[in-house]
């Protein structure tokens, strides 16, 4: 019995289909038409006041055209230079290529031809040692000062003819070895101006 009643069912469902759609078709087309309706009368209501805000809002909308502008003024003039800048890239990429290869040959060639010379391995010096050698230099710069003999005339011609004022070779003192010898150590005569 069950299975005469499955029949019948499918034949009462398939008869409500259609009437079910027709129905959902006209409310979907009367919600429609009401939205239609409603959005045409606000977009006449806006369309009215757009032109009133549009007037208000005319200089800020100039501004900000004169500001976009010039906020494009710069990529419109690379844009004019662009086979300049094409122009010096490869340039300087064929520079480059070229200065690799000349120091690549250059390299090679004195490579080949010219031995280099071996280097001396520098010895390395402990704090004793350059003590030491300090110790020796101090004592090298006063010895040649205290043991100078004056100096002798050569065919009657002194080798140094000693300026007015100053002390001559032969009487050194003790402290002119240590004291350095330059412009600071010297001295510096004044001459006496005359008024007449």
């Amino acid at each position: 019995m069950s299975d005469q009643h499955a029949p019948d069912q499918l034949l009462g469902a398939t008869a409500l289909l259609p009437a079910l759609a027709g129905g959902l078709y006209w409310l979907v087309y009367s919600v429609a038409i009401i939205l239609r309706t409603i959005s045409y009368a606000l977009l006449r209501l806006l369309h009215l006041l757009w032109r009133p805000i549009a007037f208000v809002l005319q200089p800020l909308v100039y501004l900000a055209n004169f500001l976009l502008a010039c906020l494009a003024l710069p990529f419109r003039a690379i844009v004019k230079l662009e086979t300049l800048y094409i122009y010096l890239g490869i340039a300087a990429l064929v520079g480059i290529l070229g200065g690799l290869l000349g120091s690549l040959i250059t390299s090679k060639v004195t490579r080949t031809f010219l031995k280099p010379s071996p280097t001396k391995a520098q010895k390395v010096r402990s704090v004793k040692d350059y003590r030491q050698q300090k110790q020796q230099q101090k004592v090298n710069d006063q010895l040649p000062t205290l043991l100078v003999p004056p100096a002798r005339p050569v065919n009657g011609i002194s080798p140094q003819r000693p300026s007015p004022g100053s002390v001559s070779p032969g009487y050194l003192s003790l402290s002119d070895g240590s004291r350095r010898r330059g412009l600071m150590s010297t001295a510096i005569l004044e001459e006496d101006d005359s008024d007449l």
